[in-house]
C-alpha cells in the first residue's frame, strides 16, 4: 500500500518518523524513477492483522499530522491502494 504524502512533508522525514513509532515503511522517494510524482510511504500490511493495521495507521496518522503542523504548508495525507 502507498500512503501519498502533502508537498509539505517530506517522505524521508514521514519514514523517520514512522520507525521512531514501530511502523515500518520506505520513503517513496527511494523507490521511484520518476521524480515527479508526490512523496508518499510504502506501507506493508500483507503479515498484519487487521486490528494491528487500523492501531499502526491511526498511529501514523497522528505523527504526520505533527509534521504538517511543523509547515503551514502542509494538508492532510492521503492514502491510495
Amino acid at each position: 500500500m502507498v500512503g501519498w504524502l502533502p508537498a509539505a512533508i517530506d517522505d524521508s522525514e514521514a519514514a523517520r518518523t514512522a520507525a521512531e513509532h514501530g511502523i515500518d515503511s520506505s520513503p517513496l522517494s527511494a523507490l521511484r524513477v520518476d521524480r515527479a510524482l508526490p512523496g508518499g510511504l510504502v506501507l506493508g500490511v500483507t503479515a498484519a492483522g487487521e486490528r494491528a493495521i487500523r492501531l499502526a495507521v491511526r498511529r501514523l496518522g497522528q505523527e504526520l499530522r505533527r509534521l504538517a503542523r511543523r509547515n503551514p504548508a502542509a494538508s492532510g495525507a492521503t492514502s491510495r491502494a
